[in-house]
């Protein structure tokens, strides 16, 4: 059976599903309900109309995540903010130039607010359509290297 809680593959290890019984809780004094906070996910491309959008609709359901998506571009149907960059505890960037823009418009930030953003690149070309099958093959074998589903 599969657990309900996805974990991070990382180093930076940011959150454990913890089940402890009630008997045990009580043996160590813990709580009886411990909380969990969802971890959030930003990701991005640069129309916000396609791969972004592909994949914040495939976490869309999940409990066990915040997901927000946005565009680099100036026309995006949701363009990123500082906002959206110091929300998220992952970001997700279809492609290198995505990071290079994201470093270039907030490069005044970079250093206090997003340098410890953890920052992935797909490398995900603009090659396909919403929701497209083979989009959502391909988000799904990356998405899988960070987290075990």
């Amino acid at each position: 059976m599969k657990s309900h809680f996805c974990g991070v593959k990382s180093s930076r290890q940011i959150y454990l599903p913890l089940k402890i019984p009630n008997n045990l809780k009580r043996q160590i004094n813990l709580p009886i309900t411990l909380k969990m906070e969802k971890l959030k996910l930003l990701f991005v491309c640069s129309q916000n109309k396609r791969r972004s959008l592909t994949a914040e609709k495939m976490f869309k359901d999940n409990p066990d995540f915040d997901v927000k998506s946005a565009g680099t571009e100036n026309n995006a149907r949701v363009k990123i903010t500082l906002g959206m960059i110091r929300w998220a505890d992952l970001i997700f960037l279809m492609e290198r130039k995505h990071r290079d823009r994201l470093k270039q418009h907030y490069a005044e930030d970079i250093n206090p607010r997003i340098r410890n953003k953890t920052c992935i690149t797909f490398n995900i070309p603009d090659d396909f359509t919403f929701m497209q099958p083979e989009l959502i093959d391909i988000l799904e074998d990356h998405l899988a290297e960070h987290f075990d589903f």
